[in-house]
């Protein structure tokens, strides 16, 4: 598991200890969350956009608002199959796949990995619409 704060209340998880399905998470997003409550200190409501790959699952922990009461949290799931690109600066990781380079930083679509135990502690994974590559008036993709 990775786990990478995104800002003070938002959090991006990939889980890629195993093979994971849309059935596995409406089953097990109770287990995953209860995990992640001894990680990351959860109170309020939020969205979690899951997004199940072939490498992996990847959640975007979103904070929407403060609970009624303290220390509760309360989420809905949006499933998807959002864009989620690997970012790194070592070259050595990515050149058997196609990439882009931006900002010193080699970009390769999840998609496109085969395995991930080589490279999740060398990269970042971002989902599309938070790439600081998307905003700028030249887009890549």
């Amino acid at each position: 598991m990775k786990i990478r704060r995104i800002n003070a209340t938002d959090y991006f998880v990939y889980l890629y200890d195993k093979n994971y399905s849309l059935v596995d998470i409406e089953n097990d997003l109770d287990n995953i969350i209860d995990m992640l409550k001894k990680i990351i200190p959860f109170s309020g409501f939020y969205k979690i956009l899951v997004s199940v790959k072939k490498i992996g699952l990847f959640l975007k922990i979103v904070f929407l608002k403060e609970a009624f009461y303290r220390d509760t949290i309360d989420w809905k799931i949006e499933v998807g199959d959002f864009d989620i690109y690997y970012k790194t600066k070592n070259y050595s990781l990515i050149k058997n796949y196609s990439y882009l380079f931006h900002r010193g930083y080699y970009i390769v679509s999840v998609d496109e990995l085969d395995t991930v135990l080589s490279l999740v502690e060398f990269g970042i994974f971002d989902l599309r619409g938070d790439c600081s590559y998307e905003q700028e008036e030249e887009s890549f993709f």
